[in-house]
């Protein structure tokens, strides 16, 4: 039996942006090395780096608990035979669960599933609206220091829905878990602004670090963008609008012809996240007509905040595109003449 209910947009974002921001700047007054049992209490701008490329939005709270909002975007395999597979999701909403990228080498490593575009956790289970509830809750991450007053902790990372599932009451998610370890210093500096955390985190596609300032808001991007994006060698012009969510982190909806025209005025939703290191994470997903299917593209790259322009390379699950890597260059809209 097809289940057809609509999660609500913005569904794991479950911290309000003054919540998660409440702990920043704690971190004032200290020397600017490295040192045992350093705080790591704030909110943090991070950039990823090894076998993926990330932009985070991380947030150590003072409960020993972890919350983040981040964009993942796999590095293009050198083995051409690497595919990957749409998520399942209900209705049209956001992109925040991403793709799953199967298939290709696993670098010595055990068979893995890379996930890619937008995630956030914690999150609870909610009702959808029609009765049911749907479980779909995911876990902050935790964490605390090792005898050497360095940071130790883990975290989730859970895949958009790959089946569905219901009862009388009950909307169950059948989806995929990636496990997070770290490890980690806190170099606090006399300017709390410049102050550093450094994770070296272990997931299933390899050593990925995560490199952080403190976070500080960055210019806003928010009104008309024009965009094109070059899939399988071919351009496709779009047109969108950002909106802000919460600082440096935007909601994105927008047309493309690509994209099927379900009457709405838009046919694809997004979030973006913004980083202080000039990068951008540029996420969205559009609905496949008759079907449960999410199709996404998320895209990493440098951002001017100056000209209020971006470029991004990543990956796209659509049919149009083959699933294939694809580039995508967007400018911030002039306003109309008189």
């Amino acid at each position: 039996m097809k289940i057809n209910f609509t999660i609500p947009k913005r569904l794991e974002r479950s911290l309000s942006g003054g919540a998660a921001l409440a702990g920043i700047l704690l971190l004032s007054g200290v020397t600017a090395n490295a040192q045992p049992f350093a705080s790591p209490v704030g909110t943090w701008d991070v950039i990823e780096s090894g076998p993926r490329s990330g932009v985070a939005k991380m947030t150590f709270n003072s409960d020993f608990t972890i919350t983040m909002e981040q964009v993942i975007v796999p590095n293009v395999p050198k083995s051409p035979s690497s595919t990957a597979s749409t998520s399942r999701n209900g209705g049209f909403n956001s992109s925040r669960d991403g793709l799953i990228i199967t298939g290709g080498t696993t670098n010595g490593l055990p068979p893995h599933t890379n996930l890619f575009g937008f995630f956030s956790f914690p999150l609870n289970d909610f009702p959808d609206g029609g009765g049911n509830t749907v479980h779909a809750g995911v876990s902050a991450g935790q964490w605390g220091f090792d005898t050497a007053g360095h940071l130790f902790g883990f975290w989730m990372e859970i895949s958009a829905p790959s089946a569905i599932s219901t009862n009388a009451t009950d909307v169950n998610l059948t989806r995929l878990t990636n496990a997070i370890s770290f490890n980690g210093r806190v170099a606090l500096a006399a300017n709390p602004t410049n102050s550093r955390v450094t994770l070296v985190c272990s997931t299933p596609a390899g050593k990925v670090t995560f490199s952080g300032l403190t976070f500080i808001a960055m210019p806003d991007i928010s009104g008309s963008w024009y965009g094109t994006e070059v899939a399988q060698g071919l351009p496709y012009n779009e047109l969108f609008t950002v909106t802000t969510f919460d600082v440096n982190d935007y909601d994105v909806q927008g047309s493309g012809p690509q994209y099927e025209d379900f009457g709405l005025g838009f046919n694809f939703l997004g979030e973006t996240l913004v980083s202080r290191r000039n990068k951008i994470g540029f996420v969205t997903s559009h609905p496949v007509a008759n079907s449960d299917k999410i199709e996404v593209r998320a895209v990493i790259g440098p951002i001017n905040y100056r000209k209020l322009t971006f470029t991004g390379r990543g990956w796209d699950s659509s049919a149009y595109a083959g699933s294939s890597p694809v580039s995508f260059k967007a400018s911030h809209s002039p306003a109309a003449p008189d």
